[in-house]
């Protein structure tokens, strides 16, 4: 094998079991990236200290990996019934067992790197030592008592912290998403202004960083159970029970902040009662909503059961619906019910969950409707150079223009005014429904003034932008 060129022979004058072992033998107990990576800290000259012991049956070695202090290896070598070096190694970093810092010391043992065992028979009695297997595991114990606990040790600095947001549905009420952001706390106690997204998947490997927690290995345990809902620029998108519980055990962990890094810390709060109801959108269709007390400054999020926070005081907790927790998920997961299936809906409901018929959306108002021909209007804003934002917007050509500031540039949003009612130029609808103070209005667009006002706009030097 070319990864073994340079250890094919055993080294000569090694004695006992340690004497018929080649770099192949050491490549059968590892894996083939450990021994490239323990062959290379071998070239790299860090195994620092090694001893025989035991008449070749046994090596103690320090070996120095990326941190500070240098790991210690203990390794047991015999022969098993075939005759065959049976090789155990074990080492204070995380892996543990067989890992590259146990290749690096044996290699650098059969290449002739360590003092000959003496073989005299000593003055004395011969020191009592800890034996190899018992010195690793006191070694793991010492490393559990730095990992075992939610309290972070003084030499780990960085911190795991859960940014909890709304995130925008189809349905009524918002879900919450959660990002896992990698800080660095200062000597001060405040965070460092450079942060990263943490993929909490990467808290699963056998080897997690030292700044997880047993409290973030259960919540990405718990993460694992919710159901696959999306992930999206905010994160991964709280669900169900399990969601929930997730929730609840990020805020126990006193990581968890509101809206950003540095926002309000969440705090657990006592369980309220919440009322299910509807609301009338700007387009006319009924929406799910929760209304808590007070209801000022409260987002309310479709979990099982739901769950609400202050947003100014980072308070959270459960609201009582009066609903099984799931049942009352699945309402407010509802989708938008527009004025001419509401209805219908209600009739479906009472008839299919007798028992929820308290809950259903109200009758809607009756449609009035409007026609052209339209008033045309322009609304000035500042437009990100990267961003859409849905409606059709017009500017100097099709690039950003040279007065682009800070990303922003200015632009101007048409409308058309039906009556009351204003008609962003990007809305596709031929007979749109808006809600106005309570009222419906069904819009019949005259589009062919619309297509005339735009027309007017281009020849006078603006140009549609693309979103």
């Amino acid at each position: 094998m070319d990864t073994h060129a340079g250890y094919e022979n055993e080294a000569e004058n090694l004695q006992g079991p340690l004497a018929g072992v080649s770099a192949a033998d050491i490549a059968d107990i590892a894996s083939r990236n450990a021994f490239a990576r323990g062959e290379r800290y071998k070239r790299q000259g860090r195994v620092v200290s090694l001893r025989v012991e035991d008449g070749g049956a046994a090596l103690r070695a320090r070996v120095r990996g990326s941190g500070r202090q240098p790991y210690t290896v203990s390794i047991t070598i015999g022969r098993n019934l075939a005759g065959l070096p049976d090789i155990e190694g074990f080492c204070s970093c995380p892996v543990g067992y067989n890992c590259k810092h146990v290749v690096a010391a044996l290699l650098k043992a059969v290449d002739g790197g360590v003092p000959q065992p003496v073989t005299a028979a000593p003055a004395g009695p011969a020191p009592v030592s800890l034996a190899p297997d018992l010195a690793a595991w006191i070694d793991r114990l010492a490393r559990l008592r730095d990992s075992e606990t939610d309290d972070y040790p003084p030499d780990v600095r960085q911190r795991l912290i859960y940014v909890l947001a709304p995130e925008a549905t189809a349905g009524g009420t918002a879900r919450w998403a959660v990002q896992a952001m990698s800080v660095r706390l200062l000597k001060d106690g405040s965070f460092s202004d450079r942060s990263s997204s943490y993929d909490l998947s990467q808290g699963a490997n056998p080897s997690p960083p030292k700044f997880l927690r047993p409290a973030d290995r259960d919540i990405i345990r718990r993460l694992g159970g919710v159901p696959y809902y999306g992930v999206s620029a905010r994160g991964r998108t709280l669900v169900g029970e399990a969601g929930a519980e997730a929730l609840a055990a990020m805020i126990a962990t006193r990581r968890a902040r509101w809206g950003s890094l540095l926002g309000p810390v969440l705090a657990r709060g006592p369980e309220r009662s919440g009322r299910i109801g509807w609301r009338l959108d700007d387009g006319g269709a009924h929406r799910t909503v929760v209304t808590v007390e007070p209801a000022d400054g409260m987002q309310v999020a479709a979990l099982a059961p739901p769950w609400y926070v202050e947003v100014a005081t980072g308070v959270a907790g459960p609201v009582e619906t009066g609903l099984p927790p799931r049942t009352a998920e699945a309402i407010l997961a509802a989708p938008p019910v527009p004025a001419h299936q509401n209805a219908l809906v209600r009739a479906a409901i009472e008839k299919r969950y007798p028992a929820l018929a308290g809950v259903v959306p109200p009758d809607a108002p009756p449609v009035e409707r409007i026609a052209g021909p339209p008033v045309p209007g322009l609304r000035f804003v500042a437009r990100d150079v990267s961003r859409g934002d849905g409606y059709q917007y017009y500017g100097y050509g099709w690039t950003p223009p040279k007065t682009a500031v800070g990303g922003r540039y200015p632009a101007v949003q048409p409308f058309f005014r039906y009556g009351a009612i204003e008609v962003p130029s990007g809305d596709g609808r031929e007979t749109p429904t808006f809600a106005c103070d309570g009222r419906l209005f069904e819009v019949t667009r005259d589009r062919r003034a619309e297509r005339a006002a735009l027309k007017r706009l281009e020849g006078v030097g603006f140009g549609s932008v693309p979103y």
